[in-house]
């Protein structure tokens, strides 16, 4: 094969046998982030420790293979996401014979929405649901949450929500909301500070989390990057004079030095 590359072909049977102790695992990755391996160890065992989890191995590409001691408890964590480390998706798929591991940036993602300063008006499920729909899909509310929706009693700080949002959607860093007339009060608009546990990068001219705007590979190129490019270019150019031919270095002047032979 051309630019110094062979190809090594291996069959079905050597494929299978090397597989035969991977089987019942999903493998795992986090989007524009890293954490460490121990804390995913600690965090998973603590999670999924009822689903028949046995170990998960880290790979040098920061995948995560996880494995366990059935197919039924395998296929209930699938079914029971999203599920978050350090309140970073943790993003899961089923490994299986031949499959390519790489970390697809998602268009979408769970992610801890809190919201500040509620009006003991909107302390409810319903309300509460209302403002953080217009961030994303809301998938629940946290239990300190739900029980102060519930008692309407205790310490009321932020409304804490696992919300889906979009890559296209930008993030907002506050709600307005608005208030009708009610008998001799007049109508009123507030503002509620939204925080985030945690914020992918999002660029949104390919509508992926993920990734930054300098590291994203599908955008058009800057001038700055265009000229910054051209002279890395001519730097390459003025190299290639100097390199070596069959043992002979070329100086910038063109003379070539000759090596003397060695008996």
């Amino acid at each position: 094969m051309p630019d110094g590359k062979k190809r090594v072909v291996f069959s079905v049977d050597e494929v299978q046998r090397g597989c035969s102790q991977f089987t019942l695992q999903l493998y795992g990755y986090f989007i524009g982030t890293s954490i460490d391996y121990r804390v995913v160890n600690m965090h998973l065992r603590r999670m999924w420790g009822i689903f028949d989890f046995k170990e998960v191995t880290k790979t040098a590409a920061g995948f995560y293979l996880c494995k366990f001691k059935s197919e039924k408890g395998m296929k209930e964590v699938l079914e029971n996401g999203p599920w978050l480390i350090n309140n970073v998706p943790f993003i899961i798929n089923q490994w299986f014979p031949g499959v390519w591991l790489q970390k697809i940036e998602p268009r979408k993602v769970p992610l801890w929405v809190c919201v500040h300063n509620l009006p003991v008006e909107l302390w409810n499920g319903k309300s509460i649901g209302k403002l953080v729909s217009s961030i994303g899909k809301p998938i629940l509310m946290d239990k300190v949450t739900l029980e102060r929706c519930k008692s309407k009693n205790g310490r009321f700080g932020f409304a804490r929500v696992l919300v889906e949002v979009d890559a296209s959607d930008e993030l907002p860093n506050s709600l307005e909301f608005s208030f009708p007339a009610i008998g001799p009060y007049p109508a009123r608009v507030g503002c509620l500070e939204v925080t985030y546990q945690w914020k992918p990068h999002v660029y949104t001219h390919c509508k992926l989390f993920g990734h930054s705007f300098k590291l994203c590979k599908i955008r058009p190129k800057t001038d700055d990057e265009k000229a910054a490019a051209a002279i890395k270019n001519a730097l390459n150019i003025d190299n290639s004079r100097n390199k070596i031919h069959n043992g002979n270095s070329v100086d910038v002047d063109g003379f070539q030095t000759l090596t003397p032979f060695k008996r």
